[in-house]
C-alpha cells in the first residue's frame, strides 16, 4: 500500500485553494470547500448518497489553474 498526503490551503475570502500532493501544487479559483457526511462524488460529477456507513466526505470544487 502506498500513501499520498494531500494538503488543502483554502482562503475563504478570496475563494482560492492551493492543493499540495506529492511534489505537485495545483491552484483552484472560485473554490468551494464542503465538509459533508453521507455523500460522495463520482468521476462524472454526480453526487451519490451513502447510507448507514457513517463516513464523511471533503469535496473541493472550482476551476484549476
Amino acid at each position: 500500500m502506498s500513501k499520498i498526503t494531500v494538503v488543502i490551503e483554502y482562503d475563504t475570502d478570496a475563494e482560492i485553494a492551493q492543493v499540495h500532493y506529492g511534489d505537485k501544487t495545483c491552484e483552484w479559483r472560485d473554490a468551494k470547500l464542503t465538509f459533508a457526511q453521507g455523500i460522495t462524488e463520482t468521476r462524472d460529477g454526480y453526487l451519490m448518497r451513502r447510507e448507514r456507513d457513517g463516513s464523511a466526505s471533503i469535496m473541493l470544487t472550482g476551476i484549476t489553474t
